[in-house]
């Protein structure tokens, strides 16, 4: 495989867009950019979202486990191959990391899961705070490190496409 096919494509712009998506409600939550009233349903919608991502991102991380990376586009450095599969790695970990620390963040804190009305998850009886706090750390660390990796990777596609001129960007465009 030297591009990206379809399914890898879609894959990827999909999780991007989920992922910036929740990334913004989640630290506009963590900013405290809300109402009371809208931060309530913000995080409700939050953590629903997120939920159905974690779904989704067992899919998006078998399918690349399956099909593999394309090589680096000829020319790349070894230090620099090396640094893009170690990102490319810590997305992959993120969107599976992301959506379970903070599921097992609301249940173990006693607070259901909402998936808009249809289904709820967990209960107030599930309470352990001691869990509860290990995951909210979890998901706070792992949302600093997803972000920080979200932002090198929009860097470095940028900077093959309007820099090095190669074909890092345009095959996850166009395959």
């Amino acid at each position: 495989m030297t591009t990206y096919g379809f399914v890898d494509r879609f894959n990827h712009w999909l999780a991007a867009l989920f992922f910036v998506a929740i990334a913004c409600a989640g630290w506009a939550l963590y900013f405290d950019s809300f109402d009371r009233a809208t931060a309530g349903t913000v995080r409700d919608l939050h953590k629903a979202f997120g939920t159905l991502i974690g779904v989704f991102a067992i899919w998006r991380v078998g399918a690349r486990m399956e099909r593999g990376f394309p090589p680096s586009v000829e020319g790349a450095s070894t230090a620099l191959a090396g640094l893009a599969r170690t990102i490319h790695y810590t997305l992959l970990a993120g969107i599976l990391i992301m959506p379970a620390s903070g599921l097992a963040k609301s249940l173990f804190a006693g607070r259901p899961v909402d998936l808009f009305g249809l289904v709820t998850l967990g209960s107030p009886d599930s309470k352990n705070e001691a869990f509860a706090e290990l995951a909210s750390t979890v998901h706070f660390t792992a949302g600093i490190v997803v972000s920080l990796a979200v932002a090198l990777h929009i860097l470095a596609a940028l900077k093959h496409h309007f820099l090095d001129r190669d074909q890092t960007l345009v095959r996850m465009l166009r395959g």
